[in-house]
């Protein structure tokens, strides 16, 4: 009899812990889910008339365009800021960068199991189109590669119209990287964008240019010879972003898996 209540007792000792994580992973779903209804909703209503408003009330972001990438029947929402709140419900938009579908350099970031999973099935050539309040824009990808997180080419505006997706790299890592799996898109006209948008023919598969960790790491020690970059902004949340100078006026490096042509500087 002693036993068995000792094996009661301790049956419910492993059961409170265990009941709670399974509450609050139910609870932070169903959050999650509310969320991203409010998001959708806001996100409506601000393409509708262009007016900005917050999914709630306490938010420290709104959404201010949507991302499309047909042959992938991909739609994220993008979000004002890339905080950690933001990147939870969406893209974010890198402060300091020209805004969603206007004339510039836009950064987007986001995570790499989440929001920005789909950039490891992107490929040279698919289109992603950019739909803001009252303005709309279609772009080609052009390159992907992997770069430090300090690299702040990312983020430089050089004279030319595009986006720039960013998440950390590899995609199926589970602890912090130094590395980031940038997506170059370059702006195509509308008269073409439009058909070019429409077109799924094309079968879903994986990115080959996606780079393994194992084919990628020996080479990675030619990254970064940046050590004395000063600091320029925010590439997402935590990650600080350095500005690059090459050393004795060398060209900075950059690893690329993209079949397309460099442009030449």
């Amino acid at each position: 009899m002693k036993r068995a209540r000792l094996a009661a007792f301790a049956a419910a000792i492993l059961l409170l812990p265990g009941s709670f994580l399974l509450a609050r992973a139910g609870w932070v779903r169903a959050k999650g889910a509310v969320g991203e209804v409010l998001i959708h909703r806001a996100l409506a209503a601000t393409l509708a008339d262009g007016k900005t408003r917050r999914p709630w009330s306490w938010a420290d972001m709104h959404p201010v365009a949507t991302l499309t990438v047909p042959r992938l029947a991909i739609e994220r929402p993008v979000l004002s800021n890339a905080t950690g709140q933001a990147l939870a419900f969406g893209l974010g938009h890198v402060d300091g960068t020209a805004s969603p579908a206007a004339v510039g350099n836009c950064v987007l970031a986001g995570h790499r199991d989440s929001w920005a999973k789909f950039l490891a099935d992107l490929r040279v050539g698919d289109a992603v189109a950019i739909e803001a309040p009252r303005r709309r824009s279609v772009y080609r990808v052009a390159a992907t590669s992997v770069v430090r997180f300090d690299d702040a080419r990312v983020l430089r505006d050089q004279g030319d119209d595009r986006l720039t997706l960013v998440t950390c790299w590899p995609f199926r890592g589970w602890l912090h990287s130094p590395w980031r799996y940038v997506v170059r898109c370059e702006r195509v006209p509308f008269d073409h964008g439009q058909a070019f948008t429409t077109s799924l023919s094309r079968p879903l598969r994986r990115n080959p240019n996606v780079p393994t960790p194992q084919e990628f790491l020996p080479r990675a020690r030619y990254q970064n010879a940046f050590p004395n970059a000063g600091r320029l902004g925010s590439l997402a949340v935590g990650v600080d972003v350095a500005a690059t100078h090459a050393p004795c006026g060398a060209p900075p490096p950059v690893l690329s898996r993209s079949t397309a042509p460099r442009a030449r500087s």
